[in-house]
């Protein structure tokens, strides 16, 4: 696989944990405390418009096209990228 793939599933990881951890009770709570409620959202807000550019990015940059010996295969950046949420879409489950 190509570095495309590393980075489109290095962001997409940052992406989804980014969420579930900003996200969690005793995390959002502790936050909240320290930064108040505009801060947190402002600061959560961010994160999650960094992590989606860059997963934006990495989907862009990802080939559609992966070459093993003499035989080419073709794969969607969408499809990769969904098999690496599913373990994630586990824990919400």
């Amino acid at each position: 696989m190509g570095h495309g793939y590393s980075l489109l599933g290095l962001s997409t990881a940052v992406f989804v944990t980014s969420h579930l951890a900003l996200s969690s009770a005793p995390i959002r709570s502790a936050t909240v405390r320290r930064l108040g409620e505009t801060h947190f959202l402002i600061l959560y807000a961010v994160i999650s418009v960094i992590a989606l550019s860059c997963m934006i990015m990495a989907y862009v940059k990802t080939p559609t096209t992966i070459s093993y010996g003499s035989q080419a295969r073709h794969y969607t950046p969408s499809l990769y990228s969904s098999c690496l949420s599913l373990p994630y879409s586990r824990l919400l489950a």
